[in-house]
């Protein structure tokens, strides 16, 4: 079954039930509340990041010759070939060589960085106008078989993997990549989502942190 996302506005939300996917309460007044929090940031420029937001940076990218590997939750419903759950953001990768031309690419289509706490020389983040955020990650192939991100190194296979969004063929984490990375923290529901889909999907063993929140 396809799923279908509705973009929320000012305009549509009052109509709209959001109750599953923004309230962790099935009632009248917490998914109230959350329509009201959501007015108040649409004002603000609260935007996720849709498919068509996506599909429309990796064409960009690729008019300028820079190739982009997908991580995150895009990544993972990238791997599974269809959007399974909203995002307020997409976590890319691209090799150091590209940066002045994929930063430029983004400065002309109304991005800016935005310094956050994480930020570093290798990991930034570029937001628009609408809070369409970009975290941006740059690496470089080192030695045969690995690669460098922030002073470590890593199997360069770990970004062979590939999937589907909106129909265009990325680049992106593999399956295992991506179990191994959402390990070691503290999870959100979000990270629990997308540990199990992959796990289902690819019969991949759930990790013991996991499992306990089952």
């Amino acid at each position: 079954m396809d799923t279908k996302f509705i973009t929320l506005t000012k305009e549509n939300i009052d109509r709209e039930h959001i109750c599953c996917a923004f309230s962790d309460k099935k009632c009248q007044n917490s998914y109230e509340s959350k329509k009201a929090w959501l007015k108040r940031e649409f004002d603000n420029g609260y935007n996720m990041m849709n498919e068509d937001d996506v599909v429309d940076l990796l064409k960009k990218a690729k008019q300028i010759g820079v190739d982009v590997w997908i991580d995150g939750g895009w990544g993972v419903d990238a791997l599974v070939g269809q959007q399974t759950r909203l995002h307020n953001d997409i976590d890319i990768f691209i090799q150091k060589q590209d940066t002045t031309a994929f930063t430029e690419m983004l400065k002309s289509n109304g991005y800016s960085e935005t310094k956050m706490d994480y930020t570093t020389a290798d990991h930034t983040a570029w937001c628009d106008d609408y809070n369409h955020t970009i975290d941006l990650h740059l690496f470089e192939f080192a030695e045969a078989g690995t690669l460098r991100f922030e002073n470590e190194t890593y199997p360069s296979d770990i970004l062979n993997g590939k999937g589907l969004i909106g129909g265009i063929a990325v680049r992106c984490l593999t399956p295992e990549a991506q179990i191994l990375y959402h390990q070691g923290y503290e999870q959100k529901e979000k990270d629990r989502h997308d540990v199990l889909l992959v796990c289902k999907t690819f019969g991949l063993s759930i990790p013991e942190e996991y499992k306990k929140k089952q």
